[in-house]
């Protein structure tokens, strides 16, 4: 968290030298205990003309260009968007290539990566390091806790003017208000496939609402990323039909 108050997300690196291989990089994660629903893991490095670049370094700078791309709301996923690079590395200059299957199971680690597979080098993986252990979408895939964290901290922002006032049925009512006006707008964008924000008297206890506490009770529901689009094959004899005209 920033100040107590706001929540954020880190990047890190799985260290080359530790892993050399693509499946040490998943024994390497877990012999560190990187798992966290916070925190998104990148291996291996990446190099542009001679240059090498940590992951992490590009996907943070991805992650913004996305964000810009999209109202600077944060439900697009980074993964299958551009990288700047040529090449996947070691630290020592050594060239990591990755297949599909390969990049596929480091994403099953929890690790995101990169390839080359139709449209230039992209960088690959949706999952926070929490997964596999962690089975909670909210948690497991980066665009869903970027989302959650997005709307709390934008909350924070939008309603701290409001501290401090008589606590009354007009101040209950002008938050649900605004805070659903906002939310029903990220729907309408594609951003929400559907959010609202409650006051319950089950959240709300006399002696907190006598200490001056107020709780909305926030659900929401951001798309996860379509992470495997398949096609069902089926021959079908009815077509035949027409040959006869």
């Amino acid at each position: 968290s920033i100040n107590d108050t706001f929540k954020a997300t880190a990047i890190v690196d799985i260290d080359t030298d530790d892993a050399r291989g693509y499946t040490a990089a998943g024994e390497v994660k877990a012999v560190n205990n990187l798992v966290d629903t916070s925190l998104f893991v990148c291996y291996p490095k990446v190099s542009l003309d001679g240059v090498q670049y940590h992951l992490s370094t590009q996907m943070a700078a991805l992650m913004n260009q996305v964000d810009a791309d999209n109202g600077g709301i944060p439900y697009v996923s980074p993964s299958n968007h551009n990288l700047q690079c040529d090449s996947t590395v070691r630290k020592d200059g050594s060239e990591l290539f990755l297949s599909l299957p390969q990049a596929n199971y480091l994403n099953g680690q929890g690790i995101c990566t990169a390839i080359n597979f139709s449209s230039g080098w992209r960088l690959w993986g949706n999952r926070t390091s929490a997964y596999p252990s962690n089975a909670d979408v909210k948690d497991n895939f980066i665009s869903l806790r970027r989302m959650f964290n997005y709307i709390s901290n934008s909350l924070i922002l939008s309603f701290w003017s409001r501290i401090d006032n008589p606590l009354n049925r007009r101040l209950i009512e002008s938050v649900v208000t605004s805070a659903n006006i906002w939310l029903d707008s990220l729907t309408a964008a594609g951003a929400m496939l559907g959010a609202r924000v409650e006051f319950l008297n089950t959240d709300n206890a006399v002696t907190d609402a006598m200490d001056g506490i107020l709780r909305f009770h926030l659900f929401m529901t951001p798309p996860p990323p379509a992470k495997e689009i398949d096609f069902i094959q089926e021959y079908d004899a009815s077509y035949f039909a027409a040959l006869f005209g």
